[in-house]
């Protein structure tokens, strides 16, 4: 990660233009991995959606506003997510850039389960997402398709879907992204009422995490493993994932606070 920065600050220092605004654009939402305040990145991908659609360049604006709408549904703020992630894949088809179009759908599929749209309405519009997209992205989007059948009662259905799109990000070499689907899935055992199986899955997702030095996707791994580990009373356990949660989430993530 602090490579990437590196080169990025360089590119935005250097670069004129519509490099420096997709150096922007990038930069912005990695800080938020380094703890850099919500609604700080947010104001920037603001401005740089202002600057992106005086450009009018398709690809450019799929970007700033997936990232926008990532950023939004981190806020908890899922119907301003969705308008964003859904313009962000128009965008992208435009341009005919399918990683923008996967990043946008994943992240889509993400809003549609945590947020408010009703389960049949959320699982059509996955079906119909999933029509577009190719191996990138398709493998997140099967995880949180599974979440949503188990939300209807089909628990051996959604965990066949879950285990088939945790499966393709491995094989994809989509190491941050397989890691972090662990909670989804594990979102699907605590349903089901497993919490032995959450609890191995979001254990080997969080190890995963920790070796990849990831910092975004751990805090709420932690915890969402301490849920689980309170659900089966063992709050000693609990505790440290809990203040390390806090330690490592910024304050207006929603989500992990």
């Amino acid at each position: 990660i602090s490579q990437a920065e590196d080169l990025l600050q360089r590119a935005v220092a250097e670069a004129t233009g519509l490099t420096k605004l997709k150096a922007e654009t990038r930069l912005a939402l990695l800080q938020t991995n380094k703890g850099e305040p919500m609604v700080t990145v947010a104001a920037t991908l603001d401005r740089l959606l202002v600057e992106a659609e005086e450009l009018d360049e398709p690809s450019l604006l799929a970007e700033v506003l997936a990232n926008r709408g990532i950023l939004a549904g981190w806020l908890g703020e899922y119907f301003e997510a969705a308008v964003m992630l859904r313009r962000s894949i128009e965008h992208a088809e435009t341009a005919g850039n399918r990683n923008l179009i996967g990043l946008a759908s994943r992240w889509l599929a993400v809003v549609l389960m945590w947020g408010p749209i009703p389960v049949p309405e959320a699982l059509e519009e996955c079906e119909r997402v999933r029509r577009r997209l190719g191996d990138f992205g398709m493998g997140e989007l099967l995880v949180f398709e599974g979440v949503l059948m188990a939300m209807q009662g089909d628990f051996e259905g959604g965990r066949a879907m879950a285990a088939q799109g945790r499966a393709l990000t491995e094989q994809l070499g989509q190491s941050v992204v397989h890691a972090a689907a662990s909670m989804p899935a594990a979102i699907l055992e605590i349903l089901s009422a497993e919490p032995e199986k959450a609890e191995a899955l979001l254990r080997e997702g969080r190890d995963e995490l920790v070796r990849l030095g990831d910092r975004g996707f751990l805090s709420s791994a932690d915890g969402l493993l301490a849920v689980v580990l309170c659900d089966q009373g063992r709050f000693d356990e609990a505790q440290p994932l809990v203040d390390e949660a806090k330690k490592l989430g910024a304050e207006d993530d929603i989500s992990t606070q």
